[in-house]
């Protein structure tokens, strides 16, 4: 049975990368937080266009931007996108229907497909935008337990997610696949060796990563673990490039050693040779003050008995 699930995996992917190349043009973007990217499109020749829509599948709507019937439509379009998507060219001289996509961010990673409709003719481009990844700084102590956190921001499925350390050889902290026969065929570095510090002691939130949740769990960490771990994870938007998996997370891990409990216990002494004295002399202090207030002020009316007068 689980050779079967494997072929028929296979062949399901193999059939998504047989789809993928249908599209006339391929392109990967990378950019940054904040960037402005320009996302390229251009048709053939300078036909007469009369629609373009570009979309990302993994959206509800999936619409980014549509021209048609001589005007922008943006009654469709996916809100994160209002305001900030416009063509290069508003006259789409020479077929040019590129899009600029401004203050992009993590949720604008993802696959984008373009489509050009002329007067006899129909023109496709895909480009998978990546977006780089803000570090996450974490602390932690000695024997705690932490996740990792690693979100996929598109609904497309995952198929496999890893790990890393830069710092370790081998760098593999965590990986896994439903496909790993995919990877075995189509990645000379496929990542089976686990350093072996790890061993036993990661695990994912999310054993499915339903809604792109790759978050990882790190048992029992130590001081030995502190350092940046890197998470990339596989979707289908990514089969056209196999060996890229998409980097979406970056995490700073700080692990500090718990306290020594002499050193505890010895600065709890210290504590009270040095504040007890000050204490017990405030203390004798305030309850002295009454009495002295006393002697220095003696009442202004005594009471004194009558003398008998002698006979």
């Amino acid at each position: 049975m689980a050779s079967l699930t494997s072929v028929s995996s296979v062949a399901f992917f193999i059939s998504l990368w047989i789809f993928v190349r249908t599209f006339d043009e391929f392109e990967d973007i990378t950019a940054y937080p904040g960037d402005t990217v320009t996302l390229p499109c251009r048709a053939p020749n300078s036909t007469n266009i009369t629609a373009v829509e570009w979309i990302r599948p993994d959206l509800k709507p999936e619409y980014v931007f549509v021209y048609q019937d001589q005007h922008f439509n943006t009654s469709n379009q996916h809100p994160s996108f209002k305001n900030r998507v416009e063509l290069k060219d508003s006259e789409m001289k020479d077929g040019n229907v590129s899009l600029i996509l401004k203050n992009v961010g993590s949720a604008d990673l993802g696959m984008y497909k373009c489509y050009i409709a002329m007067d006899n003719l129909s023109w496709s481009s895909l480009v998978n935008l990546y977006v780089h990844a803000v570090p996450i700084n974490i602390t932690a102590e000695a024997g705690e337990t932490i996740t990792l956190p690693c979100k996929w921001p598109s609904i497309m499925p995952l198929f496999g997610v890893k790990v890393i350390r830069p710092d370790l050889d081998p760098n593999v902290v965590f990986f896994y696949s439903e496909f790993v026969l995919w990877f075995l065929l189509l990645d000379d570095d496929y990542p089976n060796t686990q350093h072996i510090s790890y061993n036993n002691r990661v695990e994912l939130k999310d054993s499915e990563m339903t809604d792109g949740e790759a978050t990882l769990i790190l048992k029992h960490v130590t001081i030995n673990d502190s350092g940046t771990y890197e998470c990339y994870v596989y979707d289908i938007t990514l089969i056209p490039v196999p060996r890229n998996p998409a980097l979406i997370s970056i995490i700073n891990l700080d692990v500090h050693s718990l306290a020594n409990p002499d050193s505890s216990m010895l600065r709890i002494i210290l504590h009270l040779v040095v504040f007890c004295p000050y204490f017990i002399s405030t203390l004798l202090m305030v309850s002295l003050c009454p009495c002295r207030a006393t002697e220095r002020n003696p009442p202004a009316f005594m009471m004194t008995s009558p003398t008998r007068e002698d006979d």
